[in-house]
C-alpha cells in the first residue's frame, strides 16, 4: 500500500470516528434533556413505611371535584371534541377549556370581518353533551384584527369589541352561566407572541381591552361569567403581582390567575398552590393545564401518568378552584403518544390509564375524614362518615414506584357488619363481608402495585350490638393477602 493511499484511509478513518463521535454525544444530549426535568424533581429522602389510618368520625374539610376540567389544545383546526362526548361524560366534567378560538383557520369567528358563531357553537354543544361548561382561552387574533396571530392589533377597540360580542353571544344569547374567559395562553411562550408584562408588548395592555369589552357585556345585562388570566407556562411572581396591581389600579376585573404547571413532583404543585394564594388577594386560583411532562411522550399512555395524577390531586384538594388536566384528545397520526386522555379518532379514541384514573376518582367528593401514615409513596383521600367511606390510593414515586403492602385501618366506626368493595387500575377488584372488632375499627392489608391506583368503599349493612369480634380483619384488598 503506498504512502498517499494510507493517508487517505488515515483522514478517512479520523472522519468517521468524528462524525460517530458527534452522533453519540447528540444522543446523549437529548436523553439528558428528556430527563432532565424529572430528574431535577428527584431529592433523597428517608423512606417512611405506609402505615395508613382513616377516620371515620372526623369532618376536615369539604372536598370539591377541582379535578373535574380537562383542556384541549390546538391539535387539528376545529371538531377537535367531536366523537369524545360519550366517553367524556362519564369522568364528569364540570368545565372543558378550548383556545384558538378567533383563529382564522380553526372557527373563523370574525375571519371575513363578520361574527360567524357556527363551528364554535358545535364545539359549545360537545360541551354540553359532556355535562360540561366552556372556559373559552380568549386566543389568538383573526386577520382582521392583526397582520399575524399574535402581534399587536391595528385597534385595540376591535380587540376590545370581539371580546364583548363573544360574552354576549354565550354568556347572553346561550344564557350560560358561570362560563370563564381566560385572556390569551401562554403569552409568555415566543410561539404565543412573547409578551411581557410592560413596554411596548404588554400583556397588561392586552388584558386591559379585553376585560373593558368584558366590562361592556356585563352592564348588558349577560348571565354571570368570570375573566381571568395570565395563563403563563408557569407561575411567576411579577407576572401574576404585575397584573392583579394593575387590575386594582385601573378598577378591572380579575376573577381569577391562572397558570399552566407540567412536573413530575406533586411537591411541585404545593409550592405553586402556597404562592399563587399568597400574591392573588384572594381571587380564584386556576391550572389551566397541567400535567407530568411538557412534552408529547410515552409517559402519558401509561399507568405512571395515572398515578401522578391522583397523587396530585391530592395535594390540591381545597386549596385549588380548578385545574385542568391537559388534554381531552390526541392530535392526529400521534399514535398514543400525545398528552390526551383519548387517543385521536383517527387511532380508534381508545381511553389511556389517565381516563381511567379520573373514573375512579370523579366522585370522591363530600365531607372530608381524617388520612394518616401514607407513607413516602402512598397519596391518599377519604371521604363519607361512620357508615359509607369512600378512600383513593395512589403508588407514585417521581423516580418510580415499587409494589407496596401496607395495613389500613378504618377507625371510629360504627359496631356492625360491612362490606368492603376495591377496584384497581392493575389489579383484581373483589368485595367481602367483615365486622368491626371491640374497638370499632376494621383492618386491612392492601398491595398496591406501582403506579397502580385503588379505591376502597366500605358500607354498612346492619349495626352489631355487643360485638366480640377481637380483630376486625380478614383476607387484604388488592392482591388477596393473609393478615
Amino acid at each position: 500500500m503506498t504512502a498517499q493511499k494510507q493517508k487517505i484511509i488515515l483522514i478517512i478513518s479520523t472522519c468517521f470516528l468524528i462524525l460517530l463521535f458527534f452522533l453519540l454525544s447528540a444522543s446523549i444530549v437529548v436523553l439528558i434533556r428528556q430527563s432532565l426535568q424529572k430528574g431535577a424533581e428527584i431529592f433523597v429522602a428517608e423512606y417512611q413505611t405506609t402505615k395508613l389510618k382513616v377516620d371515620a368520625s372526623s369532618n376536615v374539610g369539604f372536598v370539591e371535584p377541582v379535578w373535574a376540567a380537562i383542556s384541549q389544545g390546538g391539535e387539528e383546526a376545529g371538531g377537535m371534541l367531536t366523537g369524545t362526548e360519550e366517553l367524556i361524560e362519564q369522568v364528569n366534567p364540570k368545565y372543558i377549556r378550548l383556545d384558538h378560538i378567533f383563529d382564522d383557520d380553526y372557527y373563523g369567528v370574525y375571519s371575513s370581518g363578520t361574527l360567524e358563531w357556527s363551528k364554535l357553537d358545535k364545539e359549545v354543544e360537545s360541551m354540553i353533551a359532556m355535562g360540561a361548561k366552556p372556559f373559552f382561552s380568549l386566543s389568538y387574533f383573526p386577520k382582521a384584527i392583526s397582520s399575524t396571530k399574535i402581534d399587536v392589533p391595528y385597534d385595540w377597540g376591535k380587540w376590545s369589541w370581539l371580546v364583548e360580542q363573544i360574552i354576549k353571544h354565550y354568556s347572553g344569547e346561550k344564557g350560560i352561566e358561570d362560563i370563564y374567559y381566560e385572556v390569551w395562553n401562554e403569552p409568555d411562550l415566543e410561539s404565543f407572541g412573547s409578551w411581557k408584562y410592560y413596554g411596548d408588548k404588554s400583556y397588561l395592555t392586552l388584558y386591559d381591552y379585553s376585560a373593558r369589552g368584558a366590562l361592556n357585556a356585563r352592564n348588558a345585562g349577560v348571565k354571570s361569567f368570570k375573566i381571568g388570566g395570565p395563563a403563563i407556562t408557569a407561575l411567576y411572581a411579577n407576572w401574576v403581582t404585575s397584573l392583579t396591581n394593575y387590575c386594582n389600579q385601573n378598577g378591572l376585573p380579575l376573577d381569577f390567575i391562572s397558570w399552566h404547571r407540567y412536573a413530575y413532583s406533586p411537591t411541585t404543585f404545593i409550592q405553586d398552590l402556597g404562592n399563587a394564594r399568597a400574591w392573588a388577594g384572594g381571587r380564584e386560583l386556576v391550572i389551566s393545564e397541567w400535567g407530568p411532562d411538557p412534552g408529547k411522550t410515552a409517559i402519558y399512555s401509561g399507568y405512571y401518568s395515572a398515578a401522578h395524577a391522583v397523587a396530585v390531586v391530592s395535594k390540591m384538594i381545597e386549596k385549588l378552584n380548578l385545574g385542568f388536566l391537559f388534554e381531552v384528545k390526541d392530535g392526529p397520526s400521534q399514535g398514543d403518544y400525545g398528552w390526551g386522555l383519548l387517543t385521536h379518532n383517527n387511532a380508534g379514541l381508545k381511553a389511556k390509564p389517565r381516563y381511567y384514573a379520573l373514573s375512579l376518582i370523579k366522585d370522591m367528593i363530600g365531607s372530608r375524614l381524617d388520612v394518616s401514615g401514607e407513607g413516602s409513596n402512598i397519596y391518599a383521600w377519604a371521604v363519607g362518615n361512620q357508615e359509607n367511606i369512600k378512600l383513593i390510593l395512589s403508588n407514585f414515586a417521581v423516580a418510580g414506584a415499587n409494589e407496596e403492602e401496607f395495613p389500613i385501618v378504618f377507625t371510629n366506626l360504627k359496631s356492625g357488619e360491612y362490606r368492603i368493595q376495591w377496584e384497581s387500575l392493575q389489579s383484581d377488584d373483589g368485595n367481602k363481608v367483615v365486622k368491626t372488632n371491640r374497638k370499632n375499627e376494621i383492618a386491612q392489608k392492601a398491595i398496591l402495585k406501582a403506579n397502580d391506583v385503588m379505591k376502597v368503599k366500605i358500607t354498612l349493612l346492619k349495626q352489631i350490638k355487643n360485638n366480640n369480634n377481637e380483630s376486625g380483619s380478614d383476607s387484604g384488598l388488592g392482591r388477596i393477602v393473609n393478615d
